[in-house]
């Protein structure tokens, strides 16, 4: 089964690796005729999911046109469009099925790499926990058992497996989804596998370019996912051990990895959740934070929160950081508390990942330059 979102070159090559006698199911969340015309091509079987529903959503779409988890006719191999597979690779992950004492595995996966790269891609992973999170914080993170879940761009899933555990939780709209299946079929006493002796290729990314919406979406499921099976208090955990571990290393480190290790700082101080509700609408809206810190009001004061508020009319993310004499803007504005440089520094990193900030007096500017690592953002010195 395949769940596409437009992308139909990658669908041709995938459909193009696999046995003419395979039966495919191929989903399209994009409505997309040149999709359409792809799996026509191939023979696949094309259903029209009726609007993006997600990786969940359209996998489970599809699982009802086979007849449902509990009708099954045989296992189901759920395999991303930007992934490619082979009949070896096909016959190794039902053998593996088929081997004395694995009646209870209930998922197997192969080895994945970049097509026509050697550099083999990470397919297992520890199941994300609060406790797991603090340990990698506090550089502990070698301690993790790294095989706890596969990864579901080429899964075969069994079919009695299935049957007891039903479809994927469409609370996920993308990511994360195969670990809460992987996680429910564990403790119900199923087992996965890694089937080392076979590779496939999975470019990776294939839905989106955007590698900033790519990842905001990604976090996004893993909080949803932490929420699920921790609830909110284990969700705080989670989150605070992820913006003391990404922040210092955001601090320390320089490069590429020091810009992904603050972002990820500041997505987590926003929410990855709120961010990822807020993408798409405000793509091209960017999000600004003002900072006012005097105390008593002047007309230069009113303007500027006039300037915030005609940003928020025009759809901007805004927030305005200072004095409670700025307090009484409009509410399509945020106002956070901010009478000196302190507090508008705490206020500053509570606003999360912001594309820029605009200051307005001395303390502003201490409080942007003490933060500005993690914020991240380009400050912009107003009139």
């Amino acid at each position: 089964m395949v769940v596409a979102y437009y992308a139909a070159d990658d669908l041709r090559t995938c459909l193009l690796a696999l046995r003419p006698e395979e039966r495919v199911v191929v989903v399209d969340n994009s409505a997309d005729p040149a999709v359409r015309a792809v799996a026509e091509k191939a023979g696949a079987q094309y259903l029209d999911s009726g609007g993006n529903l997600g990786f969940a959503g359209g996998v489970n779409k599809g699982l009802a046109r086979l007849g449902g988890p509990a009708e099954l006719e045989g296992d189901v191999l759920l395999l991303n469009p930007d992934a490619i597979t082979s009949s070896e690779v096909l016959d190794a992950l039902q053998a593996e099925f088929a081997r004395p004492g694995n009646e209870r595995l209930a998922a197997v996966a192969p080895v994945q790499r970049e097509p026509g790269g050697r550099d083999l891609q990470q397919v297992g992973w520890p199941f994300p926990t609060p406790r797991r999170e603090w340990l990698k914080a506090l550089g502990l993170g070698r301690r993790l058992q790294p095989d706890d879940f596969l990864v579901g761009s080429v899964l075969l899933l069994r079919r009695e497996a299935l049957a007891e555990l039903g479809g994927l939780d469409e609370r996920y709209f993308l990511y994360s989804e195969e670990t809460d299946w992987q996680r429910r079929a564990v403790l119900r006493g199923w087992r996965l596998a890694l089937v080392d002796s076979v590779v496939a290729e999975h470019a990776g990314g294939g839905t989106s370019d955007d590698l900033t919406r790519r990842e905001t979406l990604q976090q996004a499921a893993q909080e949803t996912y932490i929420r699920r099976w921790y609830g909110p208090l284990g969700w705080q955990a989670f989150r605070w051990a992820v913006v003391l571990g990404f922040g210092t290393r955001g601090l320390l480190r320089r490069g590429e990895r020091g810009r992904q290790a603050r972002f990820l700082a500041r997505l987590y101080l926003a929410g990855p959740r709120s961010r990822a509700e807020l993408g798409a609408e405000r793509q091209s809206h960017p999000s600004v934070a003002h900072i006012v810190t005097g105390r008593t009001p002047t007309p230069a004061q009113r303007e500027i929160a006039a300037i915030a508020e005609q940003q928020a009319g025009e759809g901007h993310d805004v927030t305005l950081i200072g004095a409670p004499a700025v307090a009484s803007v409009a509410p399509t504005v945020r106002w956070l508390p901010g009478a000196g440089a302190v507090g508008a520094a705490r206020s500053l990193l509570r606003c999360g990942a912001v594309d820029s900030v605009a200051v307005y007096d001395p303390a502003g500017r201490l409080a942007a330059r003490a933060v500005r690592r993690l914020v991240g953002a380009p400050v912009v010195v107003g009139r």
